[in-house]
């Protein structure tokens, strides 16, 4: 074997399917034609349907003209006769386009009227040989499975699928290397059945080519793509380096697979003997969820190899070649499901210089030697369903075994006689109109608002928490959260909560709504709102209005403090310290708080512009009744702002008593300072 960068030159290896030791179990008629009314009705769904890919929110998948297509929710495209290009016709309501487009049609002027479609670019991988190697996946000719649209809907990332054959070059460990064109592909833990560890290393080169169909590096300058090649891939090693191992060591593969994640598993190995303990694995991997796809043998006869016989549990694969017959050596007959590109290596169809074989790199003599080979066989059919399931799953992982089955088998390209026969079971593979089953009609995700409170509001108490939330299906619940934790669900419109604010701290918290419509789909949105759950209650508050002190305060000796309405910030008086005042004190009463042990004290003060250094006003707090005093603020001449009033907030926390004092100093009658709208709010 030898190749290089300019031309290919891949030795031809015909390989029949792989041969177990076989075991004299008896083995039950299978029933497989219950599954027909479903497929047929998924075929029926297709048979209208145009390409449908990912689409963002401008576009919408629906029934337009009479047929399915993604076009924009938002506008049509007009052209007037006469006028060299066309126009965008805003539409208020997606409702509204088919009618919207009968108008503009039945006006003489208008050419032409019609919904603007979506287009996107298909993927084509720039991998050395895809093209025209690789004719099984997209060829232009008869299309092979069309891989190149299905690319551009799923690549298989999410999707974890099993290998059970003879191992994977999937690492660098004593004797084995990792196959380079696996060097993008993603792997989780496997198992070695034959040799009982933990490194499933394959040493026959069957099983290294078959992972290479389902997910091999794709996209990378380099060898040939794989077809879900963002998949995780799980060697499980059943098979030795003579390509045959026993039935229990396959079944235990299965479940091992089962066990530890595959959601898809592929069997391109065969025996002609039924058993129990392989069906028997094979049913518990299908009760877990795993879809299993097994080839039908190369023995072309009307028989199928086990597992791909076990019906109710395996999607059986028969293989094809480059003109879409049915390759000479593929089993077939009761129980094929779908053929599938096989090749066949005594012919050029395709016109590339080489037969028409699968092209995948594996190794020759040595795991170490590798190269890019030709292989026919179910064996390589089967990894082209596998991989298809695996994207199927990738796109959606709710899918059980039955439903893939149904979406391969439905959209399958028909050969042979109309409907299911025996010789292609429902038909070839069809990769792109799989995945645009499995897509089905978009289902957008809710929208929610929260209606209530506003953003940025303030509250307090038990306030009403709702949100507005609709869905183009419908909405299954709305979810309400403070701060991440929920606290209600509501399931009928108005969606709507209490929430009792003073089971959090005063502050800043989130109030977030989740609306979850009926296919799962969340969308969440969110408001900031203050929690103020302080009951504040004034306690104290003159500025001086009613007579000389009220009642509320008194001066000491010197009597320097009096009522003016020289200057004031509210009403018509202040109080006022002037003269010859020596720290001349006006101290209020006591503050009754009624028990409350936080209080906000205001007020405003006011200093003339001729006092000097040393000449004062100062406020001061005593919290034992007028054993100790605090100065808690002080305006002084010729350092702070003078001639204008200035505002005063003191927060005090942890008291139960509470008296006010203000202090002035000054030398000359000409100076003073004044005091007022001195408030004491409490909680």
């Amino acid at each position: 074997m030898f190749y290089s960068k300019k031309r290919l030159v891949v030795f031809i290896v015909c390989v029949s399917i792989i041969i177990f030791s076989p075991l004299s179990e008896v083995f039950a008629s299978l029933t497989f034609g219950d599954l027909r009314n479903d497929i047929e009705a998924y075929r029926d769904l297709l048979t209208n349907a145009k390409e449908t890919l990912e689409s963002e929110t401008l576009f919408v998948s629906d029934i337009i003209d009479g047929q399915k297509a993604t076009f924009a929710t938002d506008h049509i495209l007009v052209k007037i006769r006469g006028e060299k290009n066309f126009h965008k016709i805003p539409v208020v309501n997606i409702s509204d386009i088919n009618a919207t487009l009968k108008e503009y049609r039945a006006n003489p002027d208008v050419l032409y009227a019609e919904p603007d479609y979506e287009a996107k670019a298909l993927y084509v991988p720039n991998d050395t040989y895809y093209s025209p190697y690789q004719w099984n996946f997209d060829n232009s000719t008869n299309g092979g499975i069309h891989m190149e649209n299905a690319w551009d809907i799923a690549t298989g990332t999410g999707a974890t699928v099993a290998v059970v054959d003879t191992g994977v070059a999937y690492e660098n460990y004593r004797t084995f290397a990792k196959a380079p064109d696996l060097n993008a592909s993603s792997f989780v833990p496997g198992f070695d059945f034959i040799n009982n560890d933990n490194h499933p290393n394959d040493d026959e080169g069957h099983g290294t080519h078959v992972a290479g169909t389902i997910a091999g590096s794709t996209g990378n300058n380099s060898g040939v793509a794989g077809i879900a090649f963002g998949a995780r891939v799980m060697p499980v090693k059943v098979l030795d380096r003579n390509g045959s191992g026993p039935y229990s060591a396959v079944a235990n593969g299965i479940r091992f697979a089962a066990d530890n994640g595959a959601k898809v598993i592929n069997l391109s190995l065969g025996g002609p003997s039924p058993s129990a303990t392989l069906e028997d694995a094979l049913a518990y991997a299908y009760s877990k969820g795993v879809t299993i796809v097994a080839a039908a043998g190369n023995d072309s006869t009307n028989v199928l190899s086990y597992p791909a016989a076990y019906n109710n549990y395996v999607i059986a694969v028969g293989a094809t070649r480059f003109d879409r017959t049915k390759s000479s050596y593929s089993n077939y007959g009761p129980g094929i499901d779908i053929v599938a590109p096989g090749g066949d290596t005594s012919v050029d169809q395709n016109g590339d210089g080489y037969g028409d074989g699968i092209l995948q790199q594996t190794f020759g003599s040595t795991p170490t030697n590798f190269g890019y080979y030709f292989y026919q066989g179910t064996s390589m059919a089967t990894p082209h369903v596998a991989g298809v399931a695996t994207l199927i799953l990738s796109k959606n992982p709710n899918s059980s075994p039955s439903d893939v089955r149904a979406i391969i088998e439905g959209s399958a390209d028909d050969l042979g006689a109309s409907g299911y026969d025996q010789t292609y079971g429902y038909g070839l593979l069809d990769a792109a109109q799989a995945l645009l089953l499995a897509s089905g009609p978009i289902d957008y995700p809710p929208i929610v608002a929260i209606t209530a409170p506003q953003n940025n509001a303030t509250v307090s108490g038990v306030i009403q928490f709702s949100a507005n939330a609709t869905d183009d299906v419908s909405v299954d619940h709305v979810d309400f959260y403070i701060d991440n934790a929920l606290i209600s669900s509501a399931s009928l419109s108005p969606y709507e909560t209490t929430w009792n604010s003073t089971a959090v701290s005063d502050g800043a918290h989130v109030l977030k709504a989740s609306a979850v419509d009926s296919a799962g789909q969340k969308t969440e949105t969110s408001v900031s709102v203050n929690v103020d759950n302080i009951i504040e209650t004034t306690v104290f508050n003159d500025s001086f209005e009613v007579s000389e002190w009220n009642g509320l305060w008194t001066e000491d000796s010197q009597n320097k403090w009096s009522r003016t309405t020289q200057r004031k910030v509210d009403g018509l008086y202040s109080a006022q310290v002037k003269g010859s005042a020596n720290d001349a004190r006006l101290t209020s009463t006591g503050v009754a708080l009624g028990g409350r042990t936080n209080v906000k004290i205001t007020f405003s003060w006011f200093i003339s512009s001729n006092l000097i250094s040393g000449e004062y006003v100062a406020f001061d707090v005593s919290t034992d009744g007028g054993a100790t005093w605090v100065e808690k603020a002080k305006l002084r001449g010729n350092v702070d702002q003078e001639n204008a009033w200035k505002s005063v907030t003191l927060d005090l926390s942890g008291i139960n008593n509470l008296q006010l004092r203000f202090r002035g100093k000054m030398a000359k009658t000409v100076r003073s300072a004044n005091v007022d709208a001195v408030k004491v709010v409490a909680w």
